[in-house]
C-alpha cells in the first residue's frame, strides 16, 4: 500500500479534491472500520485516534482527514483550518506518524495564491518550514521546490499546488467560476449581476475574494438551497468530466496525476 498526505486550507478544498479524486477513479472511505480493513498496518491510526472534544472545545471541528483509495494508494486529505495553519498541521501530522513519514509515497500542500504571485507563496511556506524546529526529515524536500506545481521526485515526492493554476493570482473560487461558465452559465450570469448590484453598498467590507465567494455561494444556494458551498461542490457539476479541461482544473488534475502515479 502507498500512502499520500495532502494538507489544504479549508473544507471547500477538501470537497474539490474529493470530486477530482473520484473523477480519477478513487473511492472515498467514509467509515472507520472500512479504513482499518484497508489500512492493515494502521499507518493513519494516529490521525484518526482523536478524542472529543478536540482541545477541550465543543465547538472545534475534529481534525480528522478525508480518506480515499485509488488503486493501491491510500490518500489522506487534511483540512488545516486556514492558511496560517497549513505548515503547523503538516509538520505535526507527519511527526505524529510512527515513522515520521518515511514510508509515504507523496506529500502535498494545496493553497490559494490570493493577491500574491504563486512563487511568493512557495517562498513563504519554505521559510515557515525552515523555521519549524525538530521538523520531520521528509518535509525538508519542500525546500527544494522552485515553482508552484513542481513535483520534486524525492522519497517521498513532494509538491505545492497554488490555486488557481500555479501561475496567476486568485483562489479556488477563481477555478469554480471558470467551471460555472461551462456547467451553470445561466446561473453564473444572473448571480454575477445580482452580487455586483450590491458591490457599492457592501463591497467595502469584502475581502479580496469576497465577490467571487458570494457569486459561488449564490449559485450553490440555487442548486442546493440551504447547503454550504462544500456540499454544492460535492453534489454539483463544478468539477466534472465536462470541466476537466477548464483552466485550473486541468492543471490540478495533472498535478495530482503526477503526484499519485505509481512507478
Amino acid at each position: 500500500m502507498d500512502y499520500v498526505y495532502v494538507v489544504v486550507e479549508g473544507p471547500n478544498d477538501v470537497a474539490a479534491l474529493t470530486k477530482l479524486f473520484i473523477l480519477q477513479g478513487a473511492k472515498q472511505i467514509k467509515k472507520l472500520k472500512q479504513l482499518q480493513k484497508i489500512d492493515e498496518d494502521n499507518y493513519w491510526g494516529n490521525l484518526t485516534n482523536q478524542k472529543f472534544p478536540y482541545n477541550g472545545d465543543f465547538t472545534e471541528r475534529m481534525p480528522v482527514p478525508a480518506f480515499f483509495l485509488l488503486d493501491e494508494t491510500l490518500i489522506a486529505v487534511h483540512y488545516a483550518g486556514g492558511e496560517s495553519q497549513l505548515i503547523p498541521t503538516l509538520t505535526l501530522s507527519i511527526a505524529n506518524l510512527d515513522d515520521s513519514g518515511a514510508r509515504m509515497k507523496a506529500i502535498a500542500i494545496v493553497c490559494d495564491a490570493d493577491l500574491k504571485e504563486p512563487i511568493e507563496k512557495i517562498k513563504a511556506y519554505q521559510q515557515l518550514i525552515a523555521e519549524q524546529e525538530d521538523r520531520p526529515e521528509v518535509i525538508n524536500s519542500f525546500l527544494h521546490i522552485r515553482s508552484a506545481g513542481e513535483i520534486v521526485l524525492t522519497e517521498p515526492r513532494v509538491g505545492i499546488y497554488v490555486f488557481p493554476d500555479n501561475q496567476n493570482q486568485g483562489t479556488l473560487e477563481t477555478v469554480l467560476l471558470a467551471c460555472a461558465e461551462t456547467s451553470y452559465g445561466d446561473l453564473l450570469h444572473e448571480a454575477g449581476a445580482y452580487v455586483g448590484s450590491f458591490r457599492e453598498s457592501y463591497g467595502a467590507d469584502w475581502k479580496s475574494d469576497g465577490e467571487s465567494k458570494a457569486i459561488v455561494g449564490c449559485i450553490s444556494n440555487v442548486l442546493f438551497p440551504g447547503t454550504s458551498n462544500n456540499v454544492s461542490l460535492m453534489k454539483g457539476d463544478w468539477l466534472c468530466t465536462d470541466t476537466l479541461e477548464t483552466a485550473g482544473v486541468k492543471e490540478l488534475n495533472s498535478f495530482f496525476h503526477t503526484l499519485l502515479t505509481r512507478e
